[in-house]
């Protein structure tokens, strides 16, 4: 009898567990939880976590939230699979990917925007073609860029005001100035010393990038690279004697520039790629030479870099856009998203989305400890809007062209 009962018990604990996992975790509780993709420093994200929480409290009062940050993009995205998590700040090419590996498993919630930037209100943000983002590139590296009297706009500074609110983004390829370098004592990366660094001369270089399912990071240089085995691309990026850096013609007619792990061949157009944990870390590494360049986000040089809170040697430098470069822009990348795993009871999948609608009119990105400040220093989302899984479908495909090529 004794044993009996044991083993029921056991089975009712068992039977238990197994439901509360297989429910999806915290579906009999009121606590949510959420991971954020580890984009910026993992402590610096703590930090912004930790003050996150109140302001979605108070907003949510009937829920407790718990936030952390993921190892890597794709950890997050496979905790929203195995319902270890209720929330993910999935970037764009993150929920392709869970759209292509494991539909259904994962819901868009959420669609965040971004106040649109001043170089591309100046340029003409409609027309997302090569020889339009070169436009960009140059006005950002431009000593009389007309838009700015601090030279902030250089480096990717943000407008304001609803009607200037935008749903994607580019990935700028940067490094340092030759000048700079020379500074440093680095090598020249203008091999040609016509007072612009262009793509090619990267060949046999080392580049940061972050881990392979960040759109901004990996995903949409690579592609960006890719594409340069065509010959009207290569004469928008590349210097006109790139033949001399890159010899092999035939690789790079079938598959452009490509980033690898180990030693790079330059004459087949290879990049090192270095791997680094977030853009603060690329950014380091490209002001400290550990790096000849950097891949991030299209106002890296500008959020991470002039206007970032704990970086005493750039922060307010009047000089930073001197001493940094711009040398490509990626085609647009569809904001991040706010995604939930498919079997989340629909009233945390309700208060998730309304404690965040909210929390990003919470005072404004300038006022320190509003929710808006809050979400700007983490992902610079200045709104959100309700996500359409429509809007990603360009995505899909870019993820489903990684797959087919390995990327």
């Amino acid at each position: 009898m004794r044993k009996t009962k044991i083993l029921a018990l056991s089975a009712a604990c068992l039977f238990s567990a197994c439901t509360l996992v297989a429910c999806g975790g915290n579906d009999n509780t009121n606590l949510i939880t959420i991971q954020f993709v580890p984009s910026r420093d993992a402590q610096a994200l703590a930090t912004s976590a930790k003050a996150l929480v109140p302001i979605l409290k108070k907003y949510e009062p009937n829920y407790d939230y718990e936030i952390t940050t993921g190892t890597d993009y794709a950890a997050v995205t496979q905790a929203l699979y195995s319902d270890q998590i209720d929330i993910g700040f999935l970037t764009a090419s993150g929920y392709a990917q869970s759209e292509v590996e494991k539909p259904g498993k994962v819901d868009l919630l959420l669609t965040s925007t971004r106040d649109g930037y001043q170089v591309q209100n100046d340029t003409g943000n409609g027309a997302q073609t090569e020889e339009n983002r070169k436009a960009m590139v140059d006005n950002m590296n431009s000593a009389d860029y007309k838009c700015s009297t601090d030279k902030k706009a250089y480096l990717g500074q943000q407008t304001s005001g609803d009607e200037n609110k935008v749903t994607f983004y580019n990935s700028v390829l940067f490094s340092l100035s030759d000048s700079e370098r020379a500074a440093k004592k680095l090598a020249p990366l203008d091999a040609n010393n016509d007072g612009e660094i262009t793509v090619d001369e990267l060949a046999g270089k080392t580049v940061a990038i972050q881990g392979q399912t960040s759109g901004a990071g990996y995903l949409y240089p690579s592609f960006f690279l890719f594409n340069l085995s065509k010959e009207e691309n290569r004469k928008v990026w590349m210097g006109k004697d790139y033949a001399s850096t890159i010899t092999d013609s035939e690789t790079l007619n079938k598959d452009g520039m490509t980033i690898v792990d180990g030693e790079p061949d330059a004459k087949k157009g290879q990049i090192k790629g270095l791997q680094t944990k977030g853009y603060d870390a690329a950014l380091a590494a490209v002001m400290n030479g550990q790096v000849d360049a950097a891949f991030g986000f299209m106002d890296i040089r500008y959020a991470n870099g002039y206007n970032k809170e704990g970086t005493p040697w750039y922060k307010d430098d009047k000089l930073f856009s001197e001493k940094t470069r711009t040398i490509a822009m990626t085609p647009g990348i569809y904001n991040d998203t706010i995604s939930c795993r498919a079997n989340l009871d629909q009233a945390k999948k309700d208060a998730v989305v309304n404690a965040f609608k909210k929390a990003s009119k919470d005072g404004d990105k300038n006022t320190k400890g509003t929710g808006a400040q809050i979400l700007y220093e983490i992902y610079s989302h200045t709104g959100y809007k309700d996500g359409d899984p429509e809007a990603y479908k360009s995505e899909v495909e870019m993820y489903k062209w990684k797959v087919a090529h390995g990327k």
